[in-house]
């Protein structure tokens, strides 16, 4: 194994249990929203800085290659919408899914078969052209402090609420040490690791490798904390899991990238096509929660007494 590899197995490790510690959940954020609460953003918020700040430094010192520059496109929005509907079916974006897998939640097992699927199925949107203009230090330097700014304004309004930032040094680390990791490997996610599946799927040895760095700090942090706890998957959830994974694999392949390659590397490069997918994302997820919660949705689908 390279001293490439140890590190990139090493600093997955630490994200697999910096994920599982810090407890920031994309969907816990976006349903937070949808009832006018503000705190988990703030989280979020400080995520990103961190994560921002690390990847720009990363950038640097020449730890990383330039990250690729895009504008949005169609096809980019409408796959942010297609994640944001399929993790809410799901109940869970990508990180949270491997959240669950780490838990010993089995149903989390369809939402990977469904990535399957999609990856099978669906062909795959190209990736941001090479010739595209590459990110100068200059710009990233101004892109950071435009995020070190934003959560700075978040921490003060959380502040200025008399609330705290839960968890804030588990928090930073997680920013700081998943940024590293991908910037070090590029998009890595569950969704990479199903398009190794496909014909023209590449690197998959060190795509895979990452995953299970993730999973393995993952699995170790919630069997310390008493959190890992085997069960069968819900059988009637099961189907929602499998189009919820089908969904959300067929969004990032179109962005392309999923939850946390967007979070994690394509915001903090920032690149207007993540930067917008990623808030397209979250608006998708807090408006699906703001519509079933509408008298209409509970009239047609609330559940009738037996």
């Amino acid at each position: 194994m390279t001293s490439h590899a140890i590190l990139t197995l090493f600093l997955a490790i630490f994200t697999g249990m910096a994920l599982s510690r810090a407890n920031v959940c994309f969907m816990k954020t976006s349903k937070a929203l949808a009832d006018g609460q503000f705190e988990p953003l703030a989280g979020l918020m400080v995520v990103m800085a961190s994560a921002t700040l690390a990847f720009t430094l990363c950038g640097y010192f020449g730890l990383r290659d330039p990250a690729p520059w895009a504008l949005p496109t169609a096809w980019s929005l409408l796959g942010a919408v297609l994640f944001g509907i399929g993790a809410r079916i799901n109940g869970a974006c990508t990180i949270g899914t491997m959240g669950r897998i780490a838990s010993g939640d089995m149903g989390a097992l369809a939402t990977i078969a469904g990535g399957v699927a999609a990856v099978l199925l669906i062909p795959h949107a190209a990736q941001p052209a090479a010739d595209r203009p590459r990110l100068s230090l200059t710009y990233e330097a101004g892109w950071t402090a435009i995020v070190l700014v934003a959560a700075a304004i978040a921490i003060f309004a959380l502040m200025r609420s008399r609330k705290r930032l839960e968890r804030a040094r588990d928090i930073v680390a997680l920013g700081a040490v998943a940024a590293s990791l991908y910037g070090l490997r590029g998009e890595t996610s569950l969704m990479d690791a199903a398009s190794t599946l496909s014909p023209k799927g590449a690197q998959a040895v060190s795509i895979l490798l990452v995953l299970a760095g993730l999973l393995i700090g993952a699995l170790v942090t919630a069997v310390i904390r008493g959190h890992f706890r085997p069960h069968l998957p819900h059988r009637e959830r099961v189907p929602f899991e499998f189009a919820g994974g089908a969904l959300m694999t067929a969004g990032a392949l179109a962005i392309p990238g999923a939850s946390d390659v967007v979070a994690f590397y394509g915001v903090p490069s920032g690149s207007p096509h993540a930067v917008i997918a990623w808030l397209v994302m979250l608006a998708t997820v807090v408006l699906s929660f703001r519509v079933t919660r509408t008298q209409v949705w509970q009239g047609a689908f609330a559940r009738k007494p037996a």
